[in-house]
Order: C-alpha cells, then sequence, then structure tokens
C-alpha cells in the first residue's frame, strides 16, 4: 500500500511544478550527464494506491469467518496463482477443501479490480516524464491474473516499454529470478544503471543485491524526489 496516503489535485500540481524547466532538463546533452537509463516500477502501491491488502477482508465476509482464518485459506494457493502456475479453479478448490464451505462461482470475485488499481494521475506524470528524457521505463509487478487482465484492457499497462508481471512469467517478488528477466529486457544496460521503486522493502533487497538502486515508494512527491536525486548524482 502507498503508506503516504492518496494523490490529490494540489498534490499533483505539486509533482508537475518540479518537472518545470529550471529543474527539469530534457534532450541528450543533459541525458548524457545522467549514469541512470532505465527505471523499473511496481504497480500496486506505487504506480496506484491500491493492490495491497483488502483480499483477506473480502473473503473473510464471504467464508463468514475470522480475516486471521481467510488469510490462512489464501495461502494455500497465493504463491501458486500469482505465479500463474495454478487456475483460478484450482485456487478456490483449495479454499474450499480447507474452509469446507462450497463458494459459487458468481461469489468469487474478490479481486482487485479496475477501480482499486487506476493508476495515481502523478505517478502517470512521473512515468511520461522519464520516457520524455529518453530513459526506458519497464513493470516489474506481483499480480494476480484476473486482476492483470483487467489492468490490461484499461490501459493500464500501455505506458511503460514493457511489462513482467508475475503471472505471465512463473515467478514472484522477491524471487531472483524475476529480477533478472528485468535484466534481459534492458539488456546492455548495467543494474547500476537502473533503479526499480517497490512500496515493500523485502522486494527491494533482491534488487540491490543485483546492484540495482532502489526506492522504498511512501507517495508520488518522496518516489519522484528520490529519483530525481539519484538521476542528479
Amino acid at each position: 500500500m502507498c503508506r503516504g496516503g492518496g494523490i490529490g489535485r494540489h498534490a499533483r500540481l505539486k509533482i508537475l511544478w518540479t518537472f518545470s524547466p529550471c529543474r527539469f532538463k530534457s534532450g541528450s546533452r543533459y541525458q548524457n550527464l545522467f549514469m541512470i537509463k532505465a527505471i523499473l516500477f511496481d504497480y500496486g502501491g506505487v504506480i496506484t494506491d491500491g493492490g495491497r491488502g483488502g483480499l483477506s477482508g473480502r473473503l473473510a465476509e464471504l467464508l463468514e469467518v475470522s480475516e486471521d482464518d481467510a488469510k490462512a485459506y489464501m495461502q494455500l494457493g497465493w504463491t501458486d496463482y500469482i505465479k500463474g502456475q495454478i487456475s483460478e479453479d484450482t485456487f478456490w478448490d483449495r479454499i474450499q477443501s480447507a474452509s469446507e464451505t462450497i463458494v459459487p462461482r458468481d461469489y468469487r470475485n474478490i479481486w482487485n479490480d479496475w477501480d482499486k488499481m487506476m493508476p495515481m494521475p502523478a505517478m502517470i506524470d512521473i512515468v511520461a516524464e522519464l520516457k520524455k528524457r529518453g530513459l526506458r521505463v519497464g513493470l516489474l509487478s506481483n499480480v494476480f491474473p484476473r486482476t492483470a487482465i483487467d489492468i490490461r484492457a484499461h490501459g493500464g499497462y500501455s505506458t511503460f516499454d514493457f511489462t513482467i508481471l508475475s503471472c505471465d512469467v512463473g515467478y514472484a517478488k522477491p524471487e531472483k529470478q524475476i529480477y533478472q528477466l528485468a535484466l534481459d529486457k534492458l539488456s546492455g544496460i548495467d543494474p547500476t544503471e537502473i533503479i526499480f521503486i517497490d512500496d515493500q522493502e523485502k522486494c527491494l533487497i533482491p534488487a540491490r543485491d543485483m546492484g540495482i538502486h532502489t526506492v522504498l515508494a511512501l507517495n508520488p512527491q518522496q518516489v519522484w524526489d528520490d529519483i530525481d536525486a539519484l538521476l542528479k548524482n
């Protein structure tokens, strides 16, 4: 979750102000001054302020159990489903077996949909400005298949040069293999020339171990300030 809270109109204007010409220079004459050549973003909790929490609460309400019990049931299929290694039916089969509860298909939509996963305007501005500078901008995200389908259908991934989604590639952060896939996409760019932004510290550790610069996301203004500082070093 983006722990800095939501983003309002004035916060977006503040972000745009930091992109003013007196602070933010574009063009090759300035790009050559920077070591950073690519930026990787997480999606939930970074690009959007949704995407973390809520699922176990919805499942608890559906099954009429405690949230702790719901979390335990979800863990039975969480990792496999977020990697796309099992179907949604298998995920629900595991929950139904453990909870001894039949959940009709029409009641199974506990997933984060587009309404919860829309990008924050300020983050759209940041991505657009980085791309305008000539930086490659990719997405590295753990996401359930149902949510990924909805985000893709609404164009939520279209602003990125490439996307690496756990449900597509069979790996999930913090497994090192998924970071290596990102490096493979950025062939010719050294890990020390990349910044990765995520809202969970555990997902930043493998990236740092591989030599990638990292930013722990709290809110859009802080994300931009930290990226800007790294670009200037």
